[in-house]
């Protein structure tokens, strides 16, 4: 009968009685087995060819996250040009509607309309905001920019409305261009005087 007691095996011989008597394997032996636990592990370094293609693989993993950074900022373009032009296009309607004439202000981080009329008892005229949902404020991303000319002329986006909506559709022409800072626009929405706006891809004049 054998018994396994750590590394090293041991015999077991059973009398008549059945009272084992343990006769250990010679010391050499248990030395043996020890002497193997104690060897060192040889760590294997990489190969020219692995460290190159984790190097490729990391290239590959940053150029798509490039890529869908580049591609979800110009779906951020695309869609505050669709927004504006919706938006100006119904305030057209809403100038007629009313009839009032109505104006577009921006700063550098909102855009917001206004309607001009005169002051309860008094015969002074002011611009007020307008505060419901679709013709309050608007605010767009901080690393988008907005550049805004009325009639081929850059205007300050200072809060004060500078694109004129009249009670009969008739707007001041204007192009905002928008895209990010120090780089050309990739977008534009175009306003012409009779009342058409168009969004579109930027494309210099």
């Amino acid at each position: 009968m054998k018994s396994v007691i750590g590394r090293a095996t041991l015999k077991i011989r059973m009398d008549p009685n059945n009272n084992p008597r343990f006769r250990p394997l010679p010391r050499a032996h248990i030395d043996s087995f020890k002497a193997r636990d104690n060897y060192p592990c040889i760590a294997r370094g990489f190969t020219l060819i692995e460290i190159l293609i984790v190097i490729v693989i990391i290239s590959i993993i940053t150029g798509i996250a490039t890529l869908t950074i580049s591609r979800n900022q110009q779906k951020q373009y695309e869609y505050l040009a669709n927004s504006l032009s919706h938006l100006i296009t119904l305030a057209e309607e809403e100038a007629m509607l009313r009839p009032a004439t109505l104006g577009l202000a921006f700063t550098n981080h909102s855009f917001q309309f206004f309607e001009y009329k005169n002051t309860l008892n008094t015969n002074k005229t002011h611009w007020y905001p307008l505060t419901d949902k679709l013709f309050g404020i608007h605010t767009y991303s901080q690393n988008i920019k907005l550049t805004v000319k009325v009639q081929n002329k850059e205007i300050p986006l200072d809060g004060q409305p500078k694109i004129m909506i009249t009670a009969s559709g008739d707007i001041v022409p204007f192009v905002i261009e928008i895209g990010k800072e120090d780089q050309k626009p990739s977008y534009q929405v175009t306003g012409y005087a009779n009342g058409n706006v168009i969004s579109e891809i930027y494309h210099e004049e």
